[in-house]
């Protein structure tokens, strides 16, 4: 979900994009979940399209994804998909902050996009 500065009605540009690397190299904060057997890309992929996740508007002023972060996990949680215990209030625990390299985490609000 990428929101562009600017862009009409604040909307975030939903893409999906290949990669050739499972991790990023310029991760500040790294969240890792187990996830049940047999699960691939695609029932994730699947899931967001089934409940329209991809139809979502941030705030006014731009903000909102964390919400939408935790929307979707919360999703995949219920759905069995991510297997880790307490997996949903966990990264809703760690998502509170934002997160600078060589900084203490600064605790932020999660404001609240609008589905559609």
């Amino acid at each position: 979900m990428e929101w562009v500065p600017g862009s009409a009605n604040d909307k975030g540009t939903f893409s999906i994009t290949r990669h050739l690397y499972a991790m990023t190299n310029s991760a500040v904060k790294v969240f890792d979940y187990q996830v049940a057997n047999g699960m691939k890309v695609s029932n994730f992929f699947t899931s967001l399209r089934d409940k329209k996740r991809q139809n979502y508007n941030m705030t006014p002023t731009g903000v909102g994804c964390r919400f939408w972060v935790l929307t979707v996990f919360c999703d995949w949680c219920t759905a069995g998909l991510i297997t880790t215990t307490n997996a949903a209030e966990d990264l809703a625990n760690q998502i509170q902050y934002n997160y600078s390299k060589d900084q203490a985490p600064i605790k932020l609000d999660i404001h609240k996009g609008q589905f559609f």
